[in-house]
């Protein structure tokens, strides 16, 4: 399968601190990844590279096979980026932003597009009758990913995505993004654990700036059998970890 994202030893300094080092992974075409780490593990940097906010100290990384160091135009027109805080004007409705973004984007027939991804996100029913200022959260970043989905990228970099979401409204998120046709690679960075177990069939775990982890839950389950801690008995404390927490926990802690 085609990579659509290839990271080679990507390395960013801020003066004498080291955010990341010689980070390395790729993401296939249609593949749905979870990027996981404790606060500080250099997620945020990743994505802000990506997305070409950044240079990188050294390393490398393309879309497509373009580099993105390059702020090649054409490689804007292969990845979205939707952030957690997703800022949103609140005067116009969801259909006449979309048709602005789509214009700014300079994606063709943006009417029929905007109609596309409006269906795709369930929003028609809101499309034209409401402000964004007067959706629910939820409905809010439902408009965010539409605006992801413009021009049908061969990437989504989503940092947590869900935060603030109830649990309906998350699901939701995650199956539309779980059903779409012809879908994008999604890098999916999310502190929710329990979300990425059930959402993403692969995982990578970063810490201090170096990946720590990478594979299917039944492949990390079996690197880190012997690292899992075991379960407290009974009682408040004796709470059971997910699979992916102890993972996570594991792997945080043989990396230290």
């Amino acid at each position: 399968m085609e990579r659509v994202l290839v990271v080679e030893k990507l390395t960013r300094f801020f003066c004498n601190s080291m955010a990341i080092e010689d980070l390395s992974f790729s993401v296939n075409g249609g593949e749905i990844v979870g990027f996981l780490g404790p606060n500080g593990a250099g997620k945020t940097t990743t994505f802000r590279i990506l997305a070409g906010l950044l240079d990188a100290t050294s390393g490398f990384a393309s879309i497509c096979g373009i580099p993105v160091a390059r702020r090649d135009r054409r490689v804007f027109g292969l990845f979205s980026v939707m952030a957690e805080s997703n800022p949103l004007p609140s005067t116009p409705t969801p259909y006449e932003y979309l048709m602005l973004r789509a214009k700014l984007k300079g994606v063709g027939d943006g009417r029929r597009e905007v109609v596309r991804v409006l269906q795709l996100c369930d929003l028609l029913h809101c499309a034209k009758r409401c402000s964004i200022g007067n959706l629910s959260r939820g409905l809010g970043q439902r408009v965010g990913l539409a605006d992801a989905l413009l021009g049908r990228p061969q990437l989504l970099l989503l940092d947590e995505p869900t935060t603030g979401l109830d649990p309906i409204q998350a699901k939701e998120m995650r199956r539309i993004l779980s059903s779409l046709p012809d879908g994008p690679a999604v890098l999916f960075s999310s502190h929710i654990l329990s979300e990425v177990e059930a959402f993403c069939p692969r995982v990578l775990i970063v810490n201090r700036g170096h990946l720590i982890a990478d594979g299917t839950l039944a492949k990390l389950q079996k690197e880190f059998q012997n690292s899992v801690p075991a379960a407290p008995r009974s009682g408040a404390a004796g709470f059971r970890p997910s699979p992916l927490e102890s993972i996570f926990l594991a792997a945080v802690e043989r990396a230290k």
